[in-house]
């Protein structure tokens, strides 16, 4: 459950939040395109609740 949780992270936009998760042994976080839509860069919060900015480079 651990490692499950540690892989589900909160994408915050300008224009609101959703979530997103990363698959075992990639360092991209996958998310719905509603949640990104017209944004190129995003705050990305872990299960700590620190906060990283991240860069959208796929949609």
């Amino acid at each position: 459950m651990e490692n499950l949780r540690k892989s589900v992270f909160k994408i915050v936009t300008a224009s609101g939040t959703g979530s997103g998760f990363t698959v075992s042994g990639h360092d991209h976080i996958i998310t719905n395109y509603h949640v990104i839509k017209g944004e190129k860069i995003v705050a990305v919060e872990d299960h700590k609740k620190d906060r990283h900015v991240a860069k959208v480079v796929m949609v």
